[in-house]
């Protein structure tokens, strides 16, 4: 009730998920606006001092971001990341817990026996050095509202495999660079794809979601009311 409230009553509809617009309601498809999240500008670290203190090694390791929930899939990354042996790259998986659930005590547990790599939530200088230095970027969510870790990668010119979720596809990455969501065993086969090659930083188009082109969009709104 709330929702149609909503909808009815505002002069604009402002979306991040381009996919969840085409989905509501169409009458009021007239007010709908797709302005989708930004990003600040970034800057590759050198300083390296955190991630020693994980062991870690720049370029050595895989590096996922985000809350320790079953609709996140690390379950099956830890899969796909034990499947993808042998090689030399650690995993990384980079997220807080927002409450103790049987899910993410099993994450805990099987990181442990996988040597893989949980350093809890991080953010500011910290997460920019885990960003900078890491060889390849997985997001394995399947749900996301706008795959905003998945930008702030981009951002930092990683290489990436994501989800075939409609969210993640927004970002119109190559098709190499999506694998089946829930799929340990193809996203297995994409890691040790990725891992063979030799690492470039990607130039990916990033003009869209700049905070000076999401604020001008917005202010455009406001103008109209």
């Amino acid at each position: 009730i709330s929702e149609k409230i909503a909808l009815s009553c505002s002069n604009e509809v402002i979306f991040v998920n381009k996919y969840q617009m085409q989905k509501s309601p169409q009458k009021y498809i007239s007010k709908y606006v797709y302005i989708p999240n930004g990003i600040p500008d970034t800057r590759i670290l050198q300083s390296l001092d955190f991630i020693h203190s994980l062991g870690l090694e720049r370029k050595k390791y895989i590096l996922a971001v985000g809350r320790i929930t079953q609709e996140k899939g690390f379950d099956y990354l830890i899969d796909s990341y034990v499947q993808s042996l042998p090689h030399d790259f650690k995993l990384v998986l980079a997220g807080g817990v927002d409450h103790n659930s049987s899910y993410s005590s099993e994450i805990s547990e099987r990181a442990q026996k996988q040597n893989v790599i949980m350093p809890g939530y991080v953010d500011g200088e910290f997460l920019r050095q885990l960003y900078s230095h890491a060889r390849l970027f997985v997001l394995p969510s399947y749900n996301e509202g706008f795959p905003l870790v998945l930008l702030e990668a981009m951002s930092y010119h990683l290489p990436i495999l994501a989800s075939d979720i409609p969210a993640n596809k927004l970002l119109e990455l190559n098709p190499g660079d999506y694998f089946k969501t829930g799929d340990a065993l193809d996203l297995s086969k994409h890691i040790k794809q990725k891992l063979a090659q030799e690492f470039t930083r990607v130039d990916y188009p990033l003009d869209e979601y700049t905070w000076q082109n999401v604020s001008d969009k917005v202010t455009t709104i406001f103008d109209k009311i």
